[in-house]
């Protein structure tokens, strides 16, 4: 999953590299400003139906518009509307599912 990450965070720098005239194309597809991600180190997570019960309760959270586990590394990546949650709101959605979390790198080592 860190490739993915890795894919997500490259594509968006991408956006940002294109050359003026593509950058035309790609304003219809650009991400909002408001628009964020946060990844979740979830503590002690370990199967795949702990992963589903976090992952549902971080999706029922307003603002979520997106969830992808990692279940062998132990993270969530949540994308989220700024202006409708925050981190904070998140780790509290995965108290909810019964773990505990905190925030990890986005920018990896």
């Amino acid at each position: 999953m860190r490739w993915m990450r890795a894919t997500i965070l490259t594509l968006g720098l991408a956006m940002i590299a294109l050359p003026s005239a593509a950058c035309e194309e790609a304003e219809a597809v650009e991400v909002p400003p408001d628009r964020r991600q946060a990844l979740l180190m979830i503590h002690g997570l370990s199967s795949s139906s702990q992963a589903q019960k976090v992952r549902s309760q971080l999706r029922k959270t307003s603002g979520v518009t997106g969830v992808v586990m990692d279940l062998p590394n132990a993270e969530a990546l949540v994308s989220y509307d700024a202006n409708l949650a925050n981190e904070h709101g998140l780790q509290e959605a995965v108290e909810a599912a019964g773990f505990g979390s905190h925030l990890g790198d986005l920018e990896g080592p």
